[in-house]
C-alpha cells in the first residue's frame, strides 16, 4: 500500500514516522477495518506517565473518525512549538469534543468560546495558542462550510445506499412474484392430484363394498347373479 499510494519509493526502506501513519490511513480509506487508537484522559503515555487530558493529535483523530471534520479541512496554525494542523473553528472543535463524550470517552478537555483568547485546547498544553487569529466571522463562515461538505457528504453516502436498498427491494418483489407463481402452479398441482386419489379411494371403496356383499351371497344367490332362472 505504501509503494502504491506513493509514501514510499524504495520497497527495501523502513516505514516509520509519519510515513507509517499515513500508509494506516491509506489502509483505511480502501477499506480495511483497522481500529483508530484514541487515547483518553488518564491513560497512560509511552514515557511511563499518564495523559492529564487527551491529546490534541488524538482530538483530530476522533474528529475524522467521527465524522465531525474531515481530514483535509484543518488549518495551518502558529503556536508557540510552531506549525501545527488546527480546526477550522472553535465550534468545530466543541462539536468534537461532544462526539468524544457520546462515544463514551473522556477527553478532561473544556469546550472553547469565541471570547477565549488562549484556552482552545489545540495543543499539549492548554492555553498554548488561540484558536484562531482570524476573525470570529470568518471562523463562523469556516465551520458552516465544513458542516455543509460534511452533510453533502452524508448525504451522498445516503442517497447511495437509498439507491442500492432500493434495488434490493426491486430485485426481491421480483423474486417474491416468482414464488408467487411458482406456489400457485404447485398448489394447482398439489389439488388436482389430491381430488384424483380421493376419487380413486371412492372407486376403490365401492368395488370393496360390492365384493362383500358378493362374498355374503348364498351359492344360490351366486348363480342367480351368473344365470338368470326367469328365462
Amino acid at each position: 500500500m505504501a509503494l502504491a499510494t506513493g509514501i514510499l519509493s524504495d520497497a527495501d526502506a523502513d516505514l516509520d514516522g509519519e510515513d507509517y501513519w499515513t500508509a494506516v490511513d491509506e489502509l483505511r480509506s480502501a477499506g480495511y477495518d483497522i481500529p483508530v487508537w484514541i487515547p483518553e484522559a488518564g491513560a497512560e503515555r509511552v514515557d511511563g506517565g499518564t495523559y492529564d487530558q487527551m491529546p490534541f493529535w488524538a482530538v483530530r483523530k476522533a474528529a475524522v473518525a467521527l465524522e465531525v471534520c474531515p481530514e483535509d479541512a484543518f488549518v495551518d496554525r502558529e503556536g508557540e512549538d510552531g506549525t501545527y494542523e488546527g480546526f477550522p473553528g472553535y465550534e468545530t472543535y466543541n462539536e468534537t469534543l461532544s462526539a468524544i463524550e457520546d462515544a463514551g470517552l473522556n477527553h478532561g478537555r473544556d469546550p472553547v468560546t469565541p471570547e477565549d483568547d488562549g484556552a482552545d485546547g489545540e495543543s499539549e498544553s492548554p492555553a498554548e495558542s488561540p484558536v484562531s487569529d482570524e476573525p470570529t466571522g470568518d471562523l463562523d463562515r469556516a465551520h458552516l462550510r465544513e458542516k455543509n461538505r460534511l452533510l453533502t457528504a452524508k448525504v451522498e453516502r445516503l442517497e447511495s445506499e437509498l439507491e442500492e436498498k432500493s434495488e434490493r427491494i426491486e430485485d426481491l418483489e421480483a423474486e417474491v412474484d416468482q414464488l408467487r407463481t411458482e406456489l400457485a402452479t404447485v398448489r394447482s398441482e398439489r389439488n388436482r392430484l389430491e381430488t384424483a386419489l380421493e376419487d380413486r379411494e371412492s372407486e376403490q371403496k365401492i368395488k370393496q363394498d360390492q365384493e362383500s356383499k358378493t362374498d355374503n351371497l348364498s351359492p344360490l344367490d351366486r348363480a342367480k347373479q351368473i344365470v338368470p332362472f326367469d328365462r
